[in-house]
């Protein structure tokens, strides 16, 4: 009896021993070895540990952004070279290259009204686009009621996969240089694609290479969203103001069209006649930009400033 209580009290003073911390546990009345015990983390170490992980995620979380939008913009520069050899194609099937827009006469002015067929258009055939070629009705204007179906139809070649704070998915994030200032679309423009134009490579007389065909531009923020259909300032521009990096503000007029833009970290990228894709850095001075924008002014522009990028 004496043992049998003796025993018990060596078994509660050896539970006592670990609840405080002593590693006296016993096992069959033997003590448990310390080298198999393992002491939990505190709370010191796990909060060290957290921190440790958030300073990783924050060091990694900008080079994970950029890579993305590296591959963003690489996808935005196919789009622009598909859009150019599309172009030629066309050239080189009714040898001249298509009108920015058609209209009876200029100048043109920016509301969902008219016939107002853009360059875009033209080209959908030598895009693989041919079922939304043919649902086309060109006996009327791009937005009476027969060409809603293809108006509305969203052109995947046509949106830059950066340009999501785009306020509709049938515009298009590209447009025809039609002037090197601002000032409205009306057919003595300056640039390549402007009101019933129809221009063959001889008529740009800068060279192809020295001359620029399509840039990015951004949404605005408010206003008539006119559609990639639309040969308005939805699918012209013109080289009159700085690149942007953000959505334009309403547009003051309805004569009022524009200039380039994208929603990339520091650049704009630009199909030049040649066929090759360039990026401008936004904070590129305007004057040899407007050069490159005129299709016949002979300025001599350093090929540094765009082939070098």
């Amino acid at each position: 009896m004496w043992s049998l209580a003796a025993r018990s009290r060596r078994h509660d003073r050896h539970w006592s021993s670990f609840h405080r911390g002593r590693f006296a546990m016993a096992v069959n009345g033997a003590p448990f070895p310390k080298r198999f015990l393992r002491r939990a983390f505190t709370l010191v170490e796990m909060l060290v540990v957290i921190a440790v992980i958030g300073i990783l995620v924050a060091l990694l979380l900008p080079a994970v952004t950029m890579s993305r939008e590296a591959v963003r913009r690489m996808v935005c520069s196919t789009h622009l070279a598909q859009l150019g050899l599309a172009l030629h194609q066309y050239q080189d099937v009714h040898l001249v290259y298509p009108p920015g827009t058609i209209e009876k006469q200029g100048p043109i002015q920016n509301v969902p009204k008219g016939y107002h067929f853009s360059w875009t258009t033209s080209i959908l055939p030598y895009l693989e686009r041919r079922g939304l070629d043919r649902a086309i009705d060109r006996s009327v204007g791009v937005y009476a009621k027969q060409n809603a179906s293809v108006y509305d139809a969203s052109v995947q070649i046509l949106l830059c996969p950066s340009d999501y704070q785009s306020t509709s998915p049938m515009t298009s994030s590209y447009a025809g240089v039609h002037h090197p200032t601002e000032t409205p679309i009306d057919a003595d423009n300056l640039g390549v694609f402007f009101l019933n134009s129809r221009l063959t490579p001889d008529d740009i007389a800068d060279g192809l290479n020295h001359t620029f065909f399509l840039g990015e531009k951004v949404a605005p923020k408010a206003g008539v969203v006119l559609g990639w259909m639309s040969g308005t300032r939805a699918t012209l521009r013109n080289m009159g103001h700085p690149l942007r990096g953000e959505l334009e503000p309403m547009p003051p007029s309805n004569l009022f069209v524009g200039g380039f833009g994208s929603m990339h970290a520091d650049t704009v990228q630009f199909l030049l006649g040649s066929g090759a894709v360039v990026s401008i850095p936004r904070r590129t001075d305007l004057k040899p930009l407007q050069q490159l924008s005129d299709r016949r002014d002979g300025a001599l522009v350093d090929e540094e400033l765009y082939l070098s990028q």
